[in-house]
């Protein structure tokens, strides 16, 4: 009588060689790195209002994680080429 768990076992080492597999297909993702608003005025040199005021009125894109907003390194990025606009920008 065969034994229920070398059965188990054998599933087991074929979804392990499948997952193998399949991580060959698909390489490890770097983590996408963000930015806080206070880090971006922290870099910039601008005040973390002026940041919050360019969040609101849409001048940096930002997504928000639960209570946080976090800025990408591409927005970051844009946002520092621009920065003297964005500071000295009057509505």
């Amino acid at each position: 009588m065969n034994n229920p768990f070398d059965v188990l076992l054998q599933e087991i080492r074929d979804t392990r060689a499948e997952i193998s597999e399949i991580k060959k297909i698909f390489p490890k993702r770097e983590s996408i790195k963000r930015y806080s608003p206070q880090e971006v005025a922290d870099a910039t040199g601008v005040s973390v209002q002026t940041i919050w005021n360019a969040l609101k009125d849409g001048r940096i894109h930002a997504k928000k994680f639960g209570k946080r907003y976090l800025i990408s390194v591409d927005e970051f990025d844009r946002a520092c080429s621009e920065i003297k606009t964005i500071k000295y920008k009057r509505s």
